[in-house]
């Protein structure tokens, strides 16, 4: 099998693409001239902010839509005065120096897909901690 059929099987198989991405790649790559690429494959956007955290036995899974955070962006965007100030301050003192206010709808895009490549694990002796985007 050739090296281009493998690897878009395994994008399949790794969830980053779908079945109707994966058949028109590997169309397109029995009806390319030998030695040309395929073309490249959409990413797909994730939907879920995955956070795992094990502690020896007990075990933490949670699951938070996407959605969801835009929302409560868009939701601090719509706050005024004393109330936005006090979000800002709170994200501020905990390192995160944004203004949510200020991001419009192309910003706000533009953050949740920069969650696709989100990955971060944290094993220290019986505990885990696993933060990505499915």
């Amino acid at each position: 099998m050739s090296e281009e059929r493998m690897r878009i099987l395994n994008l399949l198989a790794e969830g980053k693409i779908d079945a109707g991405e994966a058949a028109r790649l590997l169309d397109a790559l029995a009806s390319s001239p030998p030695g040309e690429p395929p073309p490249p494959a959409r990413k797909k956007s994730p939907k879920y902010l995955r956070v795992v955290a094990e502690d020896g036995p007990q075990r933490v899974n949670v699951r938070v839509p996407l959605q969801l955070i835009r929302s409560g962006i868009n939701l601090d965007a719509m706050l005024k005065g004393e109330a936005g100030e006090k979000v800002g301050d709170a994200l501020r003192k905990h390192g995160v120096p944004l203004d949510l206010r200020n991001l419009g709808s192309a910003e706000i895009d533009a953050l949740l897909q920069s969650f696709a490549d989100l990955s971060i694990d944290i094993e220290d002796g019986d505990q885990t901690i696993r933060v990505f985007c499915e």
